[in-house]
């Protein structure tokens, strides 16, 4: 709905945005994932889910070379699954069954050394056949630590795969 805002509420099942090299749980890609409800900003009423699975490119024009973790900018880009996967991705984001993407490289994760933004435009997927696009901006707080939800097959993880959890990072709604 046009000029409608909704919040994210909380994390589903105590469950912060985790953000590292497969933490999209799509691929062993660097990536972001979490799982809220989201709600009527006017109402407080709780409407429905949202899944965020994104792949995190480095935006080198803004952040510089190296793109570390703790301080950066990245472009947001649905999470395609590989072999690695145990469910289907290709989507940025899941409003219960309403699949979105981001438009271009509108989708932007931004990292500081206390928390992070996700902003961009996003469209849902073209087999909705809907037209209308919503303006996303959430705000996160550094969490020090978190459970990692591990959604890749096992021979991902260290010490066999690439993704060590223990070098992801976390994070908490605040808007």
């Amino acid at each position: 709905v046009d000029g409608k805002q909704i919040d994210l509420v909380n994390e589903i099942r105590s469950m912060p945005l985790q953000v590292g090299t497969g933490a999209n749980g799509k691929n062993v890609n660097m990536g972001a994932s979490g799982w809220f409800l989201f709600s009527d900003h006017e109402t407080g009423k709780v409407l429905g889910r949202m899944n965020l699975n994104v792949d995190l490119t480095c935006a080198p024009v803004e952040t510089g070379p190296g793109c570390p973790i703790d301080f950066g900018k990245y472009y947001a880009m649905p999470a395609p699954a590989d072999f690695n996967s145990q469910s289907l991705g290709g989507y940025a984001m899941y409003f219960g069954d309403l699949k979105m993407n981001f438009v271009g490289t509108s989708g932007l994760f931004t990292t500081t050394s206390t928390g992070a933004v996700l902003s961009g435009l996003v469209v849902p997927d073209n087999s909705a056949r809907l037209q209308y696009a919503w303006h996303v901006r959430v705000s996160f707080k550094t969490k020090t630590n978190g459970t990692p939800k591990k959604e890749l097959k096992a021979s991902a993880y260290a010490p066999a795969g690439p993704v060590d959890v223990s070098k992801w990072k976390y994070y908490t709604v605040t808007s």
